[in-house]
């Protein structure tokens, strides 16, 4: 009798959070130069809404796979970021065609020409926070024996958001962007503000989430 070739259903979960992981990601660089109104008040970048989502993801990924396979998937984010950079510029370099819209290429050149610094502070700023965030929830983790979930998952969290916020902050609004420390500062604190919102609110949501997670991987 020839045996199943089905993926196991843990195997399909980590596909799965593996691939959203990345696509967050990707899609925060994109957006991140949008600035929208906090609801707590100030200016903070429009992925601020959607990036958060990859420390409640990798905290997933930590807890149910390990340091190792976790953190494989932030080096993939970390890659196909890079990538999606180097083939958008590719494609905007092809010649337009006569009766290609120009108002079309305009609109990708302004959406996918990313200044070289800015890209490159975005992704060290992701590279080192999401290290720090893994490093910090195992550490709490096997300090605590498995227990208070809630606890390393909130602090992982907020420590490393807020260690990528001011790195965003000082290095491409203060350092490069010419904007003043103050008002760098500003939008440090709006973001950490609602940062920290999200991670306490999301809480109850991450042991539904991680409850679930596990009885889909034990479920026959």
């Amino acid at each position: 009798m020839l045996k199943s070739t089905a993926m196991p259903r843990k195997e399909k979960l980590y596909f799965i959070l593996g691939t959203l992981f990345v696509v967050i990601v990707i899609l925060s660089n994109i957006t991140g130069g949008k600035l929208v109104e906090s609801p707590f008040g100030g200016i903070v970048p429009s992925s601020l809404f959607l990036y958060p989502l990859t420390f409640f993801i990798g905290d997933l990924l930590a807890e149910i796979y390990g340091g190792a396979r976790a953190r494989y998937v932030i080096y993939l984010g970390f890659a196909m970021a890079l990538l999606m950079h180097f083939l958008a510029l590719f494609l905007l370099a092809l010649p337009l065609h006569p009766k290609g819209e120009t108002t079309y290429q305009t609109s990708l050149e302004t959406l996918f020409n990313f200044n070289g610094f800015s890209l490159a502070s975005s992704l060290f700023a992701y590279i080192v926070s999401q290290l720090i965030d893994l490093r910090t929830y195992l550490w709490f983790k096997n300090k605590t024996h498995n227990r208070l979930i809630w606890l390393r998952t909130n602090v992982s969290t907020i420590l490393s958001q807020t260690i990528d916020s001011f790195l965003i902050n000082v290095i491409l609004f203060y350092g490069f962007l010419g904007w003043s420390f103050g008002d760098a500062m500003k939008i440090f604190s709006s973001a950490i503000i609602l940062k920290a919102a999200f991670s306490i609110l999301l809480t109850p949501f991450f042991y539904f989430a991680l409850n679930l997670s596990r009885r889909y991987v034990l479920a026959n």
